[in-house]
């Protein structure tokens, strides 16, 4: 069961289509968010480099001055804090907000060691997002991750949960048993393999905190393109894959789904 949901900032621009499923899961489970706020360390050490220097015409030379990147990632900050603010006060759930400025990537992966969703909550290219999962799954992190591609957009469909086994059924299923009883939309059980055969099972341990529109789909072997036709098909508002998820093995084939779905992915650690 998930104790809190780590909200990962930086940049400028906020990822919506990932913050809004966040916040919901939140409101959702009576979870509290704490958002953080990664400084580029590596940007401000290169401003002190000769090669981060602008060459005029005149031959003078201009740098990228420490305080004016300061000045902006404040400005950036205070941006986000706004934003999350307003968040938590529309989904009246408990909020704060943290600025990590030193060994950022260790004080972040510190607040993941326990059963947390992280999202991923700022504008980041797939392959990115890839690295940071697989950093987050090296580090031993548990919980799940939230993530948003680029073409993600919070939408109001299903939440669609792919099965392929019921041992990570039941080790998945664990995180979203608050959500889930708050939660208003149809649940599609999408299942791989023999587990489709454990029907009964998987309805009895859903349907024990779950008392809306559930659909169970099944197919005896896996078929990638028609698994991605069906979870497009479905117009899937938030696809959870469980842990072990044949989709997520592989770091290829998961970047792959980060570009492809308009949809935000769970992903158990």
């Amino acid at each position: 069961m998930a104790e809190q949901i780590i909200l990962k900032l930086g940049g400028r621009c906020p990822n919506k289509a990932a913050l809004s499923v966040g916040f919901q899961m939140a409101k959702g489970a009576s979870l509290p968010v704490r958002a953080l706020y990664l400084e580029n360390e590596q940007l401000l050490k290169a401003s002190r480099f000769s090669f981060s220097k602008e060459v005029g015409l005149c031959g003078s030379r201009r740098g990228f001055e420490v305080h004016e990147l300061k000045k902006e990632n404040k400005i950036a900050m205070r941006a986000l804090q706004r934003e999350v603010r307003r968040r938590s006060e529309a989904a009246r759930i408990e909020a704060d907000f943290l600025t990590l400025s030193e060994n950022v990537n260790s004080q972040f992966h510190s607040y993941c060691g326990q059963d947390n969703i992280i999202v991923m909550g700022e504008h980041l290219s797939a392959r990115q997002m890839t690295r940071d999962f697989m950093q987050l799954k090296d580090r031993k992190c548990r919980g799940g991750v939230l993530m948003a591609g680029p073409r993600a957009k919070a939408q109001t469909g299903p939440l669609v949960l792919l099965v392929h086994s019921y041992d990570a059924w039941k080790d998945g299923l664990d995180m979203l048993r608050d959500y889930l009883q708050t939660f208003e939309q149809k649940v599609v059980l999408l299942c791989i393999g023999d587990v489709i055969d454990r029907e009964e099972e998987l309805r009895a341990d859903i349907e024990a905190d779950f008392f809306g529109d559930l659909v169970v789909y099944g197919m005896k072997r896996m078929d990638q393109s028609r698994l991605l036709w069906e979870i497009g098909h479905l117009k899937t508002g938030l696809l959870y894959l469980l842990p072990g998820c044949p989709l997520a093995a592989e770091k290829d084939g998961f970047e792959v789904l980060l570009n492809l779905f308009r949809c935000p992915l769970l992903v158990s650690l």
